[in-house]
């Protein structure tokens, strides 16, 4: 019998959800569909493992917004992206789930990050959006 955690710490989940990355990567048997479905639904776990908003990096503006309901969880590197990578360097997954970070903006922001072309990724597309992402376990703002 498994037993479960209801509230498993953030280290665990990102742990577990690793592992199944690993095994949905190297696995022949599952469709290329199912592969993108479930890799992408891992990577959201990895970036949440600490709650949805509870996230070490915040752009200016969500620091300073009061609704709640106007803020958004962006992957600082497309879920896409980040599977493309994956399925492409199956044995390099510990390395590319480095990438696998996330950033509170606001809905104005995310939108503008949308608009940044595809090939544009990480904390260049915020640059190109306009957006001074702050880092709050080192007190600072990223430089850009």
């Amino acid at each position: 019998m498994v037993q479960t955690m209801k509230h498993a710490p953030a280290k665990t989940i990102r742990a577990s959800a690793t592992e199944a990355i690993r095994i949905v990567v190297r696995n022949s048997k599952i469709l290329p569909k199912r592969k993108n479905e479930l890799i992408s639904t891992m990577l959201w776990k990895i970036t949440e493992a600490k709650g949805k908003y509870r996230l070490r990096f915040r752009s200016a503006d969500a620091l300073t917004c009061k609704q709640a309901n106007q803020l958004r969880h962006e992957h600082v590197f497309t879920r896409k992206q980040l599977t493309h990578e994956l399925l492409r360097h199956p044995r390099a997954v510990k390395g590319i789930l480095t990438k696998c970070l996330a950033c509170v903006v606001t809905r104005a922001e995310h939108t503008r990050l949308n608009r940044v072309a595809s090939a544009v990724q990480g904390w260049a597309r915020y640059r190109k959006a306009g957006i001074k992402v702050y880092d709050t376990k080192l007190k600072k703002f990223l430089r850009g």
